[in-house]
């Protein structure tokens, strides 16, 4: 069996495809077992091939909800063509949201037992979602598996070259694991247990914009075990110009980032305080924002009214206020300080130390052909079992034999 990284460096064999589905379409009053949800806003260019590929799948045991989001071009009337064909289209039409509150309320509509997020510019994997996928995810519950987090493809679209990113090693973790703060992928990446969901109420911040790093994470601290594997992946992000991300002011949603890591930070402490090294480190990573939004404000105003009043709109004061003593005196006084140019050349000197700390960037990815990589689906059942016997899985939940936890070392 090759694993994705193999995959991505051997040249594959044309695949035949996987065997007819025996598992047939929930009806109305069935749940699915998979739920895709599929936040949609002005997506007319691209969310007919979207949703294609999520129908396409050999397992017909799945919903797919597509929010509207108040969308002005064709994009509802593309979601009705497919859901008049389909039942296993709902659509969620509603005014302009936002993509945090969307989600919340995709998600709350969601029946199945795990859960896709399926941006309507990306696309999965062909015959990814097979009836063995569906054996190994009810492997992974019975295990206490709540979250995956495989390798992912992410290309420029249109491009026939793809980067496939991996995850830093394979291994269970458990729950309130550090490596939580290791996702290094989108949202749309990973395999959710609906269940760890509704259990701990994860929800999107419905702000201005949404920080899904933070959703991540909490997903896999609170998931009674996540599952790290680079031996199959299904999501292919696109990179284009008209991207949400891309038309990003960072300075400006810089305080949207700084309220929602504090929103963190108190979590933290309401849902595990006992763990100490979690609250430093959301603390931590929140002094960098506003580190850094301090060193943007003095870099583009400088010294003065504008100055200021970025602080208070950033509610720099107030944080100082808040942050716990356990950050240091060297943090304190550098956000306190009033003296930027020291701040500055002190920033620049010691860069290694504060800056970009989390959200984690890919530490290792290779390069090659899409079409290579979606025949090595084919190989993915293979790749289930190697993961089933790597772990010690157990089909059903045995009380007295618990799965072993492969700790990865931080």
């Amino acid at each position: 069996m090759q694993t994705a990284e193999a995959a991505a460096t051997t040249e594959q064999a044309p695949s035949t495809g996987p065997a007819p589905s025996t598992n047939p379409v929930p009806s109305a009053e069935q749940a699915p077992f998979l739920s895709i949800v599929m936040p949609a806003y002005n997506g007319e260019s691209l969310i007919r091939d979207a949703i294609t590929c999520a129908l396409n799948q050999p397992c017909r045991d799945l919903e797919l909800i597509i929010g509207n989001d108040g969308s002005t071009d064709s994009t509802l009337a593309i979601c009705e063509e497919f859901a008049a064909a389909d039942p296993r289209v709902r659509i969620d039409d509603h005014v302009n949201y936002g993509l945090g509150k969307n989600l919340n309320e995709l998600v709350r509509k969601t029946r199945g037992k795990w859960l896709i997020i399926l941006s309507q510019d990306d696309a999965i994997v062909d015959d990814f979602y097979t009836d063995e996928l569906k054996a190994f995810l009810e492997t992974c519950a019975a295990n206490d598996i709540e979250v995956i987090v495989p390798a992912r493809l992410h290309s420029k679209l249109g491009e026939s070259k793809t980067r496939v990113d991996y995850v830093p090693e394979h291994g269970l973790v458990g729950q309130y694991s550090p490596t939580s703060w290791d996702i290094q992928h989108e949202l749309s990446s990973l395999l959710y247990s609906l269940d760890n969901i509704r259990r701990n109420e994860l929800w999107f911040y419905e702000g201005y914009v949404e920080m899904e790093s933070i959703w991540r994470h909490k997903n896999v601290y609170t998931a009674r075990k996540a599952l790290f594997t680079n031996d199959f992946y299904f999501a292919i992000r696109h990179r284009h110009d008209a991207q949400i991300t891309s038309t990003w002011d960072f300075f400006k949603i810089s305080p949207v980032r700084i309220e929602t890591y504090w929103d963190l930070c108190l979590w933290h402490e309401q849902v595990n305080g006992s763990d100490a090294a979690a609250c430093q480190r959301s603390w931590e990573t929140l002094s960098d924002i506003v580190v850094n939004y301090v060193l943007d404000a003095y870099k583009k105003y400088g010294i003065g009214p504008k100055m200021d009043e970025a602080l208070r709109v950033g509610r720099v004061g107030e944080l100082l206020d808040a942050m716990p003593k356990q950050l240091g005196r060297t943090h304190r006084r550098i956000l306190k300080g009033r003296r930027f140019k020291f701040v500055l050349n002190w920033a620049r000197d010691n860069k290694d130390k504060w800056q970009h700390r989390w959200p984690v960037k890919v530490k290792k990815s290779t390069t090659s052909d899409i079409a290579d990589l979606q025949a090595a689906a084919a190989d993915f059942p293979a790749a289930y079992a190697k993961n089933v016997e790597r772990c010690n899985l157990k089909p059903e939940s045995d009380p007295g034999s618990e799965p072993e936890n492969e700790q990865r070392s931080e």
